[in-house]
């Protein structure tokens, strides 16, 4: 959805992922232009895990680094749980929500770790759209 969103440049580069083998051929090419645009770029491990469900969390820093949003070495968050945001991550949340992209869950809670649902994903694109667009 993010690589059609934004226009992403193709990319037939194959993918270095040790569980690459393990990724539907379809989604290959979408793969390799969110890494090749620094979007993306696996887990700690050098895996994908394309089985996987993608994250809140996940879903704001591809969206962060897909719109190139400025990131603050040091931010501070104001989500209830923001305790459970994983340190690597904190920065794009911080820029996402200065952005006006995201918004707590209600309780002011962000849900990192929390399935990203796809009305979560479409309305994170459309908001992106309207950014960009100013």
């Amino acid at each position: 959805m993010l690589g059609r969103a934004f226009e992403l440049p193709a990319s037939n580069k194959a993918l270095t992922f040790k569980d690459a083998a393990g990724i539907p051929v379809w989604a290959q090419s979408f793969i390799a232009q969110a890494v090749d645009q620094g979007i993306i770029s696996g887990y700690t491990d050098d895996t994908f895990r394309s089985s996987g469900k993608v994250s809140r969390v996940e879903m704001t820093v591809m969206l962060v680094r897909a719109l190139g949003l400025p990131v603050q070495s040091n931010p501070v968050l104001s989500f209830a749980d923001a305790d459970k945001v994983p340190a690597w991550a904190a920065p794009y949340i911080a820029a996402a929500y200065d952005a006006g992209l995201v918004k707590g869950t209600g309780k002011n809670m962000f849900n990192p770790i929390a399935e990203a649902t796809r009305a979560e994903v479409v309305t994170l694109l459309l908001s992106a759209s309207e950014l960009q667009k100013q």
